[in-house]
């Protein structure tokens, strides 16, 4: 598998950013955890931290959710503050979690990244991830090799924003991403 990365605007890797990508398959964690240029954590779903794979990371430096506990949720948002406020990047998948009708997304998307990356004044980074369900579909456990393209896109800045607005940037996050998947034919 071939990583195939391709950055709209360069990303300087001593700002932090709130990193949004669409997913659809296991394998957006790695790519998206080894080819973008800052120190980052992930902010994703409990279950995960079961998988061998990827037990490690959520070990170390990443935040778990239990999304049916609202009580936990709130905690794990709180966990993210802290993590930013120390100089870190937030990699998130805002559909919450790999749709069903993958590889189109789900929508809406969860609004926390965006409530946060607001209050924290930090762009939002809208990632797009082409092939990655055909590397490894997790519906079918099929594999294949191939390139996995990933299109990091220019920043949105924050700094003038309200949380009111939280909607309205998810809602332009999603549409950058969808209408690549469009234009490449995947949805």
């Amino acid at each position: 598998m071939f990583p195939d990365v391709r950055y709209e605007q360069r990303i300087d890797p001593k700002q932090q950013y709130v990193f949004c990508a669409n997913h659809i398959s296991y394998l957006d964690i790695v790519l998206m955890g080894g080819f973008l240029p800052t120190f980052n954590f992930f902010m994703a779903k409990m279950e995960l931290s079961k998988i061998p794979l990827f037990r490690i990371w959520f070990k170390t430096i990443d935040v778990p959710v239990k999304r049916e506990s609202l009580r936990n949720s709130h905690e794990a948002f709180l966990k993210a503050g802290e993590k930013l406020d120390k100089g870190a990047s937030l990699l998130i998948f805002p559909e919450g979690r790999i749709p069903n009708n993958a590889p189109e997304m789900k929508y809406p998307l969860k609004l926390g990244a965006f409530k946060l990356a607001i209050e924290k004044g930090l762009p939002v980074v809208p990632v797009t991830i082409f092939d990655n369900m055909k590397r490894f579909n997790v519906f079918t456990n099929f594999m294949s090799p191939g390139k996995m393209r990933m299109k990091v896109h220019a920043p949105i800045q924050t700094k003038d924003l309200s949380i009111d607005d939280a909607k309205e940037l998810a809602d332009k996050v999603y549409s950058i991403i969808n209408q690549d998947l469009i234009d490449a034919k995947i949805v």
